[in-house]
């Protein structure tokens, strides 16, 4: 027996380009990780003692639904501080030693040796957290082998055995795959211990995406999985000698039938299973494709194939019996419906569909270790800020939106050097993140987050929502204890600032200022501008001039409104410092820099020190990075008396993946940024 780890293609890849890129500074780096940890204070150790996250996994599984279930919640949550162990027979999980911090995840009996009993056993052993996945019906079944009563046993009554019902009663949670299941099994009681299924799927768009039939008129049309009785391989085989070729307006179209799904080829997916499917990864691939699809209206996929112009049902009757005269009889309105929709395109929008269950369950260890480091530092924390408030640059982009973010999310999930430490990074979807990463801002002595806000335009598909507004919405859901935020808005040189224009954008950012979560000084917004040589000095006025007037409609005092200053400085507005930034002018001109450093009241501290040369082994400088933070805080120690609005300092940042510029704990790297500013700070208090 020995610990899981899944060596995919993409972690491959990824630990090559990290061991290719400290390939010079390794040594020096992992020194300076040893000594920084060396060094963190008595107060502080908690970092180098979170605890292990154990996780056994009973399954002898190695093929379809339930291997896929496993590979991505262990390439979702595996990280540094926790260990999934597969276990196979009841040897294994006998010698192995299960405590009350173990999570026994039991995912299939199936082909072991374990049985129901023995998990109860267990359970009253040890009192570990029991975790019960029902991906089939296999558990209800007297058989220990697959075949078909697997499948099908849902047609029948199914007999009451109350050691499922002690095992349900023991389980912390049971996790199911459909309400189909849950439907099945009723005669069992849960009380209220069910969670929902993990899986990548998508927006599902009310347009399909039908490739161009080629000159030679061929229909491909996919059968996605293999092919056995209960995929409903005698469906197929009629179907198939019935069909093939269709004649429409006189054209003969080939029709050719193929196993597996290729987008760019297949014009049509069947789904014919003879019985009810319990959730099928195979369905989720091809809804993720947006092409049509004809299926048998059975088992779960009732509920999780939606109505669309392009989803065909076969709807099948009261004794769940499948009728091929049905299918034959609905295929040639497909066919007329694929053809007459050529070459439609549609935007379907993937995300994983992860419940907070599964983030609560896997980075428990790490919850538990920041809500104890923020319960012992915040009074700390409080008094440093008197002196300096720590604020990290908080990117929005890191999702799909179609074409426009498609570089940033594929760097941060494919083979960049550095991962987050905490789950899929998908704001968009996955509120449970952005509340973790305000948790672990908090617990390491930040007082918030200046949000990097380029939401002014339209998404150019849909037109109908600002970019990211519903990322930007989670910050605003609930009030943030000691946590506020503030726009840096980052104008794009594209948008027209006409007046008219502004008032309109305005008018929807304002919306935000009056919430408590968004910072106010002296009764005024905080409000920056990132991007100040996209517009003229006419059109920063006018922008000002808006804000103030919105902003005392409201009922507010004015505007802070601060204006970055790594081109020039702007007398007539507070400045905040931008220094090291993506402008090759400015490396020409060094004294530019010092001088207008000089004259922002606000400083911003990077972590990347190599002019955005992302081949270079000085990214990671902790030395450089620590040395920068002393003489940042010297500064504001220096200033102390001044107005508040000058005690912020802004940090670069915390989630820059693509650029390298990540404060938030990695795989890689761990806490070692946090750590330091964390220390730095609670020096000053």
């Amino acid at each position: 027996m020995s610990s899981w780890s899944k060596n995919n293609t993409n972690n491959i890849k990824r630990r090559q380009k990290i061991i290719q890129l400290y390939s010079e500074s390794k040594s020096e780096l992992q020194s300076q990780i040893l000594n920084h940890n060396e060094n963190v204070t008595d107060s502080n150790t908690l970092i180098n003692n979170i605890n292990t996250l154990d996780v056994i996994i009973i399954t002898k599984i190695v093929l379809g639904g339930t291997l896929k279930y496993i590979n991505n919640l262990i390439d979702i949550f595996n990280n540094k501080y926790i260990r999934f162990t597969k276990i196979t027979n009841n040897t294994e999980l006998n010698n192995y030693n299960i405590s009350s911090n173990t999570i026994v995840l039991v995912q299939q009996l199936i082909d072991t040796d374990i049985n129901i009993n023995t998990i109860i056993n267990i359970k009253k052993k040890t009192g570990c957290k029991l975790i019960l996945t029902i991906h089939d019906f296999s558990l209800f079944d007297s058989s220990t082998k697959y075949n078909n009563s697997s499948h099908n046993s849902y047609l029948y009554n199914l007999i009451y055995n109350p050691s499922i019902q002690e095992l349900f009663d023991f389980c912390s949670n049971i996790i199911i795959s459909s309400q189909f299941v849950k439907d099945c099994i009723s005669i069992y009681k849960f009380n209220d211990k069910i969670t929902s299924h993990i899986d990548k799927i998508s927006d599902i768009s009310d347009t399909p995406f039908i490739p161009y039939i080629d000159n030679y008129n061929n229909i491909n049309i996919a059968v996605p999985s293999n092919l056995s009785e209960y995929k409903g391989e005698e469906f197929y085989d009629k179907i198939i000698k019935h069909y093939t070729h269709y004649i429409y307006n006189d054209k003969k179209y080939s029709i050719k039938f193929i196993l597996f799904i290729n987008k760019e080829k297949d014009i049509l997916l069947l789904y014919l299973n003879k019985w009810g499917e319990t959730y099928s990864y195979c369905l989720s691939k091809g809804l993720n494709t947006g092409l049509p699809i004809l299926y048998n209206n059975i088992g779960s996929f009732i509920e999780r194939i939606p109505i669309r112009p392009y989803y065909f049902p076969v709807n099948i009757d009261k004794y769940n019996i499948v009728d091929i005269n049905d299918i034959i009889n609905i295929f040639p309105n497909v066919i007329e419906y694929i053809i007459k929709n050529n070459g439609a395109k549609s935007n379907n929008e993937i995300y994983f569909d992860i419940p907070e269950f599964y983030h609560s369950l896997f980075n428990a260890n790490i919850i538990e270790y920041l809500n104890v480091l923020y319960k012992e530092n915040s009074i700390k924390y409080k008094n440093a800020f008197k002196i300096v408030q720590p604020y990290a640059i908080y990117f929005l982009q890191f999702h799909q939106l179609n074409k426009k973010n498609k570089k940033e999310y594929n760097n941060i999930n494919n083979n960049q050097s550095q991962t987050p430490l905490i789950g899929n990074y998908n704001l968009k979807y996955n509120k449970y993140i952005i509340n973790t990463e305000i948790l672990i801002a908090k617990a390491n002595g930040f007082k918030g987050f200046g949000i990097y806000y380029d939401c002014f335009s339209n998404d150019t598909i849909s037109e109908q929502k600002k970019i990211f507004e519903n990322v930007i919405d989670t910050f605003f859901k609930t009030d943030l204890e000691d946590f506020d935020v503030f726009f840096m808005y980052a104008n794009n040189l594209a948008l027209i600032n006409t007046k008219d224009i502004m008032i309109k954008n305005i008018s929807h950012v304002s919306q935000y200022f009056t919430h408590n979560n968004y910072r106010k000084i002296d009764n005024k917004p905080v409000f920056m501008l990132h991007h100040p040589w996209n517009i003229t000095i006419d059109e920063i006025d006018l922008m000002y001039n808006l804000l103030c007037n919105k902003c005392k409609e409201l009922g507010f005092d004015g505007i802070y409104f601060i204006i970055n200053s790594i081109n020039s400085i702007y007398n007539k507005y507070l400045n905040y410092n931008h220094s090291l930034y993506k402008n090759n002018n400015i490396n020409e001109h060094p004294e530019i820099i010092t001088e207008n450093e000089n004259n922002s009241i606000i400083k911003c501290c990077f972590t990347n020190f190599n002019n955005f040369d992302n081949t270079s082994n000085d990214l990671y400088d902790i030395t450089k990075f620590s040395d920068i933070i002393d003489t940042q805080f010297n500064h504001y120690k220096s200033n102390i008396n001044t107005s508040e609005i000058s005690r912020i300092m802004l940090f670069n940042a915390w989630n820059r993946w693509e650029e390298k510029m990540v404060i938030n704990p990695t795989n890689e790297l761990g806490f070692i940024y946090l750590d330091t500013i964390r220390n730095k700070l609670l020096n000053l208090s």
